[in-house]
Protein backbone atom coordinates (compact mmCIF):
# COMPACT_ATOMS: atom_id res chain seq x y z
CA UNK A 1 0.00 0.00 0.00
CA UNK A 2 1.13 4.01 -0.62
CA UNK A 3 1.07 6.26 1.77
CA UNK A 4 -1.52 8.93 0.85
CA UNK A 5 -0.84 12.29 2.12
CA UNK A 6 -4.00 14.07 2.51
CA UNK A 7 -3.35 18.17 3.64
CA UNK A 8 -5.58 19.67 6.08
CA UNK A 9 -5.20 23.51 5.88
CA UNK A 10 -8.33 24.78 7.69
CA UNK A 11 -8.07 27.92 5.79
CA UNK A 12 -11.35 29.08 6.94
CA UNK A 13 -10.49 29.12 10.71
CA UNK A 14 -8.18 31.50 9.89
CA UNK A 15 -8.62 35.56 10.07
CA UNK A 16 -7.44 37.90 6.77
CA UNK A 17 -4.17 39.05 8.44
CA UNK A 18 -3.39 35.36 9.69
CA UNK A 19 -4.05 33.86 6.18
CA UNK A 20 -2.10 36.57 4.42
CA UNK A 21 0.37 35.22 6.96
CA UNK A 22 0.12 31.95 6.20
CA UNK A 23 0.02 32.25 2.94
CA UNK A 24 3.79 34.22 2.77
CA UNK A 25 5.43 31.59 5.39
CA UNK A 26 4.14 28.94 2.43
CA UNK A 27 5.62 30.83 -0.51
CA UNK A 28 9.00 31.27 1.48
CA UNK A 29 9.54 27.45 2.11
CA UNK A 30 8.00 25.48 -0.36
CA UNK A 31 10.40 26.40 -2.92
CA UNK A 32 13.19 24.91 -0.68
CA UNK A 33 11.62 21.58 -1.12
CA UNK A 34 9.63 21.44 -4.10
CA UNK A 35 11.24 24.34 -6.69
CA UNK A 36 8.59 23.86 -9.03
CA UNK A 37 4.85 23.80 -8.58
CA UNK A 38 1.33 23.97 -9.75
CA UNK A 39 0.33 26.76 -9.19
CA UNK A 40 3.72 28.51 -9.17
CA UNK A 41 5.02 30.31 -6.02
CA UNK A 42 5.28 33.68 -8.07
CA UNK A 43 1.68 33.11 -9.08
CA UNK A 44 1.07 32.64 -5.57
CA UNK A 45 3.08 36.06 -4.24
CA UNK A 46 1.28 38.02 -6.67
CA UNK A 47 -2.12 37.07 -5.39
CA UNK A 48 -0.65 37.52 -1.90
CA UNK A 49 0.32 41.15 -2.33
CA UNK A 50 -3.14 41.93 -4.04
CA UNK A 51 -5.02 40.21 -0.96
CA UNK A 52 -2.86 42.41 1.68
CA UNK A 53 -3.61 45.75 -0.04
CA UNK A 54 -7.04 44.36 -0.36
CA UNK A 55 -7.01 43.74 3.18
CA UNK A 56 -5.76 47.45 4.05
CA UNK A 57 -8.31 49.47 1.63
CA UNK A 58 -11.25 47.35 3.15
CA UNK A 59 -10.68 48.67 6.97
CA UNK A 60 -12.30 51.70 5.85
CA UNK A 61 -13.47 51.12 2.60
CA UNK A 62 -16.46 50.65 0.86
CA UNK A 63 -18.70 47.42 0.97
CA UNK A 64 -17.35 47.30 -2.98
CA UNK A 65 -13.88 46.93 -0.94
CA UNK A 66 -14.79 44.43 1.15
CA UNK A 67 -16.48 42.37 -1.65
CA UNK A 68 -12.99 42.71 -3.59
CA UNK A 69 -11.13 41.82 -0.16
CA UNK A 70 -13.29 38.70 0.29
CA UNK A 71 -12.79 37.65 -3.56
CA UNK A 72 -9.51 37.54 -3.37
CA UNK A 73 -9.55 35.25 -0.14
CA UNK A 74 -11.17 33.05 -1.80
CA UNK A 75 -8.84 32.81 -4.52
CA UNK A 76 -5.93 32.72 -2.62
CA UNK A 77 -7.69 30.14 -0.39
CA UNK A 78 -7.96 27.59 -3.53
CA UNK A 79 -4.51 28.34 -4.57
CA UNK A 80 -3.02 27.33 -1.27
CA UNK A 81 -4.94 23.99 -1.58
CA UNK A 82 -3.74 23.02 -4.94
CA UNK A 83 -0.16 24.18 -3.84
CA UNK A 84 -0.38 22.09 -1.05
CA UNK A 85 -2.38 18.88 -3.20
CA UNK A 86 0.69 19.06 -5.40
CA UNK A 87 3.09 19.35 -2.78
CA UNK A 88 1.40 16.39 -0.93
CA UNK A 89 1.69 14.41 -4.81
CA UNK A 90 5.02 15.15 -5.21
CA UNK A 91 6.43 14.10 -2.03
CA UNK A 92 5.57 10.36 -2.97
CA UNK A 93 4.23 9.33 0.43
CA UNK A 94 7.43 11.05 1.85
CA UNK A 95 5.71 12.47 5.13
CA UNK A 96 8.89 14.42 6.13
CA UNK A 97 9.57 16.17 2.53
CA UNK A 98 5.79 17.25 2.36
CA UNK A 99 6.02 18.40 6.00
CA UNK A 100 8.97 20.44 5.64
CA UNK A 101 6.95 22.88 3.11
CA UNK A 102 4.75 23.65 6.31
CA UNK A 103 1.25 22.64 5.28
CA UNK A 104 -0.84 20.18 7.51
CA UNK A 105 -1.85 16.93 6.76
CA UNK A 106 -5.33 15.18 7.88
CA UNK A 107 -4.27 10.88 6.46
CA UNK A 108 -0.93 9.68 7.44
CA UNK A 109 -1.08 5.89 6.50
CA UNK A 110 -1.99 3.51 3.86
CA UNK A 111 -4.71 4.30 1.39
CA UNK A 112 -6.93 3.92 -1.82
CA UNK A 113 -4.36 4.19 -5.10
CA UNK A 114 -5.87 5.42 -8.30
CA UNK A 115 -4.25 4.95 -11.39
CA UNK A 116 -3.47 7.15 -14.28
CA UNK A 117 -5.74 8.44 -17.04
CA UNK A 118 -5.20 7.02 -20.26
CA UNK A 119 -6.55 7.29 -23.60
CA UNK A 120 -6.59 11.14 -23.63
CA UNK A 121 -7.94 12.88 -26.50
CA UNK A 122 -8.68 16.64 -27.44
CA UNK A 123 -11.58 17.12 -29.96
CA UNK A 124 -12.46 20.13 -31.59
CA UNK A 125 -15.74 22.04 -30.71
CA UNK A 126 -15.50 25.19 -32.27
CA UNK A 127 -13.13 27.74 -32.96
CA UNK A 128 -12.87 28.63 -29.41
CA UNK A 129 -13.24 25.54 -27.71
CA UNK A 130 -11.96 22.11 -27.62
CA UNK A 131 -13.33 18.90 -25.77
CA UNK A 132 -11.00 17.12 -23.36
CA UNK A 133 -12.51 13.28 -23.18
CA UNK A 134 -10.71 10.32 -21.34
CA UNK A 135 -11.31 6.54 -20.40
CA UNK A 136 -12.84 6.11 -16.91
CA UNK A 137 -10.67 5.09 -13.38
CA UNK A 138 -11.55 2.65 -11.39
CA UNK A 139 -11.94 4.43 -7.93
CA UNK A 140 -12.05 8.26 -9.44
CA UNK A 141 -14.71 10.39 -7.66
CA UNK A 142 -13.35 13.49 -9.94
CA UNK A 143 -10.58 14.62 -12.39
CA UNK A 144 -8.47 17.65 -12.43
CA UNK A 145 -8.27 18.61 -16.22
CA UNK A 146 -5.25 21.28 -16.66
CA UNK A 147 -4.58 23.24 -19.82
CA UNK A 148 -1.03 24.48 -20.79
CA UNK A 149 0.57 26.37 -23.73
CA UNK A 150 4.19 24.60 -23.45
CA UNK A 151 4.32 20.60 -22.72
CA UNK A 152 8.11 20.68 -22.10
CA UNK A 153 6.88 23.24 -19.75
CA UNK A 154 4.95 22.11 -16.48
CA UNK A 155 4.51 25.79 -15.01
CA UNK A 156 2.49 26.75 -17.93
CA UNK A 157 -0.12 24.10 -17.26
CA UNK A 158 -2.76 25.69 -15.41
CA UNK A 159 -6.00 24.30 -14.00
CA UNK A 160 -8.88 24.78 -16.07
CA UNK A 161 -11.52 22.86 -14.38
CA UNK A 162 -12.88 20.16 -12.07
CA UNK A 163 -14.67 17.54 -14.02
CA UNK A 164 -17.16 14.24 -12.17
CA UNK A 165 -17.79 13.00 -16.04
CA UNK A 166 -14.43 11.98 -18.32
CA UNK A 167 -15.28 14.70 -20.53
CA UNK A 168 -14.59 18.75 -19.68
CA UNK A 169 -15.34 21.76 -22.63
CA UNK A 170 -12.10 23.96 -22.25
CA UNK A 171 -13.96 27.58 -23.16
CA UNK A 172 -12.07 30.90 -24.73
CA UNK A 173 -9.31 29.55 -26.83
CA UNK A 174 -7.69 31.42 -29.55
CA UNK A 175 -8.26 30.10 -32.82
CA UNK A 176 -5.30 28.94 -34.27
CA UNK A 177 -3.32 28.37 -31.18
CA UNK A 178 -1.96 25.10 -29.96
CA UNK A 179 -2.67 24.08 -26.42
CA UNK A 180 -1.72 21.41 -24.50
CA UNK A 181 -3.66 19.32 -21.71
CA UNK A 182 -3.01 16.89 -18.95
CA UNK A 183 -5.70 15.27 -16.57
CA UNK A 184 -5.37 13.79 -12.87
CA UNK A 185 -7.98 11.42 -11.50
CA UNK A 186 -8.95 11.94 -7.96
CA UNK A 187 -9.90 9.35 -5.77
CA UNK A 188 -11.59 8.91 -1.89
CA UNK A 189 -9.95 10.66 0.83
CA UNK A 190 -8.61 13.09 -1.89
CA UNK A 191 -5.95 10.67 -2.70
CA UNK A 192 -4.16 11.84 -6.34
CA UNK A 193 -3.01 9.64 -9.09
CA UNK A 194 -0.48 10.43 -11.06
CA UNK A 195 -0.43 12.74 -14.13
CA UNK A 196 -1.96 11.68 -17.50
CA UNK A 197 -0.02 12.12 -20.57
CA UNK A 198 0.26 15.50 -22.55
CA UNK A 199 -1.76 15.59 -25.53
CA UNK A 200 -1.99 18.95 -28.06
CA UNK A 201 -4.07 20.33 -30.13
CA UNK A 202 -4.64 23.33 -32.78
CA UNK A 203 -8.12 25.32 -31.99
CA UNK A 204 -9.47 25.61 -35.24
Amino acid sequence: MVVIIVPSLKLRKKGDSDLRDYAEKRIAKVPLVFPATNPTVADLQKVSDDYHAAILKAVQGTPGDTAAKQALRKIISVMLTELARDCAYQSNGDVAKYLDTGFEMKVNGPGPVVTAVANLRLLIVNDSELEVRFDKVNGAKAYLIYLGEDPADADSFKLAGTSSDTSFTLENLTSGKKYYSRVRAIGTRKAMGPWSSVIGKICA
